[in-house]
């Protein structure tokens, strides 16, 4: 019996090795398992997480938008969330030209600031871009329906 057990040492009894996680690996680097090439386009995943926590994945994004959506874009969403906690509402019930009006007043102010040379008394140049920004989101979300945006009949 001793010698029956000896003999499944043997690594030629077993013939030769290969485990299944080996095999997998040989698969998993063989071109043929890519053929289909990735995509490289820009895409932000969502997902709501609880009711009130919603988290963004933004992939493949070109290396002179890092910077735009690692820095700018939270201060500016930071912004529009909290200036909008006070509102509650996209235009108070006005519709999406109502905030026209406001956007229009910011750009005159840009307007004076940057091209006129004028001092600005209270809100700088990036709150007021930033303020347009929040603007523009809720003109987008005045004018959804059900998750699609349609254009505002003139």
């Amino acid at each position: 019996m001793t010698d029956d057990l000896k003999a499944l040492e043997d690594p030629a009894y077993w013939g030769p090795f290969s485990s299944q996680a080996d095999e997998i690996m040989a698969k998993a680097n063989s071109p043929a398992m890519y053929a289909q090439t990735m995509s490289t386009e820009p895409v932000i995943f969502t997902e709501r997480c609880a009711h009130d926590i919603v988290e963004l994945r933004f992939e493949n994004l070109p290396e002179h938008s890092i910077k735009v959506v690692y820095e700018i874009l939270p201060k500016a969403l930071e912004l529009y969330l909290r200036k909008t906690k006070d509102y509650g509402g996209f235009s108070g019930g006005l519709g999406p030209k109502a905030p026209f009006v406001d956007m229009w007043r910011k750009i005159i102010k840009l307007k004076r600031c940057m091209w006129d040379g004028e001092p600005l008394r209270f809100e700088q140049t990036d709150e007021i871009v930033m303020d347009l920004i929040g603007t523009c989101l809720n003109i987008l979300a005045e004018m959804g329906e059900n998750g699609v945006r349609q254009p505002t009949p003139s």
